[in-house]
């Protein structure tokens, strides 16, 4: 073994004519070399060490890879003798990162796997069952190979649009096990919106037995011919659903697992038509709202307290589910201010903090927000609209319109996550209108998202990262939403990955990625098929 680590250091200055420097593995490695010269005979079992005290990572990553592929034999021992694959904790290592060693001089493989926390060592694992497979493909043959890995950007994020149309535990659980393969690590889940508030607040309960719930949609997607219900127990109105604190429990340790980390948003204080219907007491006054709330005047009452008060106590909720310093985003997009420029409380509230605008009304409230958020220990974030009000102090921001707007976060101090309708918007047409499921509009195809590049390169002072956002309008069903992530997801997670590398290859991209694609058709996963793909079946939805 000795020899193979000291390969690295030699690397470069001998001739890599016997190496090669690419593997089937998504995202694509930031160092990788196999040697072709040397190999060895996959065994019929691992045999595995690792330190007592992190045996439980050994365990939940066997679980993770036992749903892609249950035939690999694994057996945990602490001190065996003759140890296959050995697992190293190296806390001084960087944050999702590994190092992945296979030395094929004998006659059956050695692999050292180093890890610097859970998640680089899950990572390591999703590459090596990779490498399992390509010599499964190859006569049980395993080459020498040395992998040192590590991402560009720490969000590499998806979002779901659960406030449209409700999805169930079950299948937001099938969406982090194929996040995971690809090393994503962010579920942004947009918990409400105006058709429908999507988890339980024990001090306000009608924003689930009234706000979840609304009549079944008639044809296709049209917000402002939704009907909702006006009292509770109406029949028929059965159409929705929520999630209750133990099901996010379950969401989140089901993440935890697999690197990921969730992030709900309660996207306030537009958009709130679900909570206004529910609690009357967060309109303004005077108001319209059974003519206009669904008319795009549907922003909370900012003037009065019990809209801070509400917004507040569904926080706690949150918070009382959610590890201490987990991101919470707050909103903050498409904010109309036509109530507020009639409303006595909210001109009251102006005039009380000297203020010219009703942006900058917008910019006092989400501001205490925020504050009340941070004091809790968490991490707020708010949609680019915040770019253009009163500057929101310490707060990150989602650049979703365009990415130009980087530059005034950057000015105003701003860390951001990248997630531009322009580029990264999965609920657009991935193909030609005529020939795909309806969308909302657009066009975003596959290789456009693989092309995607950061402003200014690579800047972690600024850049948190970049997510692939799915909003759900025309998606009422889990097949749909599959079809529309995958596989854009994958050139995101690549992307998201390797950075602005100049060294990519679309071609060689679509062949690593057309071998994922077979192993999630056969786990049943919707995607929409690419040119290039030959898959295993040809059934499915929107082929």
């Amino acid at each position: 073994m000795k020899s193979k680590l000291c390969l690295l250091g030699v690397l470069s200055v001998i001739s890599l004519s016997a190496f090669e420097t690419k593997a089937g593995i998504i995202p694509r490695p930031t160092n990788l070399t196999i040697d072709k010269n040397n190999d060895s005979l996959l065994p019929s079992e691992w045999n595995v060490t690792i330190s007592p005290e992190r045996k439980d990572d050994f365990e939940q990553f066997q679980e993770v890879l036992s749903q892609w592929d249950d035939s690999i034999r694994f057996f945990q021992s602490c001190n065996s003798p003759n140890p296959n694959f050995r697992l190293r904790y190296k806390p001084n290592m960087s944050k999702e990162s590994y190092m992945l060693v296979v030395d094929s001089s004998d006659k059956s493989p050695i692999v050292t796997l180093e890890y610097g926390d859970y998640a680089g060592g899950l990572y390591g694992m999703l590459s090596f069952l990779k490498l399992i497979k390509e010599a499964q493909d190859n006569g049980g043959k395993m080459y020498d190979t040395i992998i040192q890995d590590a991402p560009a950007l720490d969000w590499r994020g998806v979002m779901l649009d659960v406030s449209r149309h409700f999805f169930r535990v079950d299948e937001v659980k099938k969406l982090l096990d194929a996040m995971a393969l690809f090393k994503l690590n962010v579920l942004h889940l947009h918990l409400t919106d105006g058709p429908g508030w999507r988890f339980e607040v024990e001090k306000y309960p009608l924003l689930t037995e009234l706000g979840a719930w609304r009549y079944p949609d008639q044809g296709e997607w049209n917000w402002q011919g939704l009907k909702f219900p006006k009292k509770l127990g109406e029949q028929g109105a059965n159409y929705g659903g929520f999630y209750t604190k133990k099901d996010l429990r379950e969401l989140l340790s089901y993440a935890d697992q697999r690197g990921i980390k969730i992030v709900p948003e309660i996207d306030v204080p537009g958009h709130s038509f679900a909570a206004m219907l529910a609690y009357p007491e967060l309109r303004c006054e005077p108001n319209d709202f059974e003519n206009k709330g669904q008319k795009g005047q549907d922003a909370l009452c900012v003037g009065r307290p019990e809209s801070l008060k509400m917004v507040q106590a569904a926080l706690d909720e949150l918070m009382s589910v959610l590890p201490k310093g987990s991101t919470i985003h707050l909103g903050g997009d498409e904010v109309a201010p036509t109530t507020w420029k009639t409303c006595k409380h909210c001109q009251d509230m102006m005039k009380r903090h000297n203020l010219s605008s009703e942006k900058d009304l917008q910019s006092v409230w989400l501001q205490e927000l925020c504050n009340y958020v941070k004091g809790h220990g968490y991490r707020p974030m708010v949609w680019d609209e915040c770019l253009e009000m009163k500057p929101l102090d310490d707060v990150d921001v989602m650049i979703w319109r365009d990415k130009k707007l980087m530059a005034k976060a950057k000015s105003q101090n701003k860390k951001v996550v990248l997630s531009p309708c322009s580029d990264l918007y999965f609920d657009y047409y991935q193909a030609d209108p005529q020939t795909e499921p309806k969308a909302i509009g657009g066009y975003i195809p596959l290789e456009q998202v693989y092309r995607f590049t950061i402003p200014d390169g690579d800047d972690k002072s600024t850049v948190l990262g970049m997510q692939g956002n799915t909003w759900t309008e025309y998606m009422k069903d889990w097949s749909h939403v599959s079809y529309m992530i995958w596989p854009r997801g994958i050139a995101l997670a690549e992307r998201a990955w390797v950075g602005n590398d100049k060294n990519s290859d679309y071609e060689e991209f679509q062949k690593r990625m057309n071998e994922y694609l077979q192993l999630m058709e056969e786990k049943d996963y919707n995607f929409k098929k690419p040119e290039s793909y030959r898959g295993i079946k040809n059934d499915g939805l929107f082929k």
